[in-house]
């Protein structure tokens, strides 16, 4: 008879050293290809949202000059109520200007 010790066809209770090194191997080169595009899709994500604030902030502009005959300024926007104090700020951090027509640009 042959004593327990020896059987060679026991279930085995959990993954072998090989196994996990294998799994753990495979989830390091997903996330070696994974984060670059992350940060890519992120920073497509920041340039889509400055241009749709760009886009409000001429609209907003337009709609100042179309209704009180004047030219628009971050300070006469922001005290009319067509711009909140954070959307000033923001556009003050990204350099906007407003020119005479009403659109706006970067001043560099």
């Amino acid at each position: 008879m042959k004593s327990k010790l020896f059987n060679r066809h026991q279930p085995r209770a959990a993954f072998t050293l090989i196994e996990m090194s294998l799994v753990l191997l495979i989830i390091a080169l997903l996330l070696l290809i994974m984060i670059p595009n992350i940060a890519q899709q992120k920073n497509k994500a920041s340039a889509q949202i400055d241009q749709a604030f760009v886009k409000n902030m001429e609209t907003q502009t337009t709609l100042y000059q179309t209704s009180e005959n004047g030219t628009a300024s971050w300070d006469t926007l922001e005290k009319s109520g067509y711009i909140s104090g954070d959307q000033r700020k923001k556009a003050e951090s990204l350099n906007l200007v407003i020119k005479s027509d009403g659109s706006i640009a970067t001043s560099k």
